[in-house]
């Protein structure tokens, strides 16, 4: 019985809270479920937010790592091999700053060139 009690008396707390208030746009009614966090929207309106996974912040880093390797690595063949019609004029390693490369040397362990 007084598993039951504690969740009466939790719906009854859920209840008493402000509610959403978001209007769907099918029916125009608003919404029932009870506001919480931010502007006391539910989590389906934008209501309190964890917050992104730690491993997100790990994985972009590497992938941007990945990309300016391919992009530096593209843009010395590009130097080396030049064509007449160079499409490709966005990737180029001059762009790049020297800590950048050198952060990416460091990334593949790889020991820079003396000259950078």
């Amino acid at each position: 019985m007084s598993s039951a009690r504690s969740m009466k008396a939790a719906h009854e707390h859920l209840y008493s809270l402000p509610k959403c208030g978001a209007y769907a746009r099918s029916t125009g009614l608003p919404c029932q479920k009870p506001g919480i966090g931010a502007g006391q929207r539910c989590r389906h309106h934008g209501g309190a937010s964890t917050g992104r996974p730690r491993i997100t912040g790990k994985f972009c880093r590497e992938q941007r790592l990945l990309t300016d390797w391919c992009r530096l690595v593209y843009g010395v063949v590009q130097e080396l091999h030049p064509r007449k019609s160079n499409k490709s004029k966005w990737i180029k390693p001059r762009r790049m700053t020297r800590r950048r490369v050198l952060e990416l040397f460091e990334w593949r362990g790889i020991t820079p060139p003396r000259d950078l």
